[in-house]
């Protein structure tokens, strides 16, 4: 079966960062979100290269190296659109569906549905 990750590549070596993904599109949605932690707690890595690569094996696939970081994130900005959701909600209550608020409402539970994993 084969498997997709989020990659990092220094020269030779290869770093196996997030995943496994049962798709290469899942895998591509999270390469910025990737290269940005990495940039942000390593000053070397705006030289790396950052991008996707798949793993064949019938076999349990390997972690990548930073799922619990993002699992952690995962659930921390879950838990903080819940808390908007519910406050635009009062906020939107009674409006027009038209409102900007109902716009930012939807957006909101759009990034909720996508955060969650």
């Amino acid at each position: 079966m084969k498997h997709y990750y989020v990659t990092v590549k220094d020269g030779a070596r290869t770093g196996w960062l997030l995943g496994p993904f049962a798709t290469h599109e899942a895998a591509l949605e999270r390469v910025e979100d990737v290269r940005k932690y990495v940039c942000d707690h390593d000053d070397r890595a705006w030289f790396y290269a950052f991008g996707t690569s798949s793993l064949t094996t019938d076999r349990e696939p390997p972690a990548g190296k930073l799922n619990e970081r993002f699992a952690d994130m995962t659930r921390w900005t879950l838990a903080a659109l819940r808390r908007a959701e519910y406050g635009l909600e009062e906020l939107c209550y009674e409006q027009d569906e038209a409102n900007e608020c109902w716009n930012i409402l939807r957006e909101v539970r759009a990034a909720i549905a996508k955060a969650k994993l």
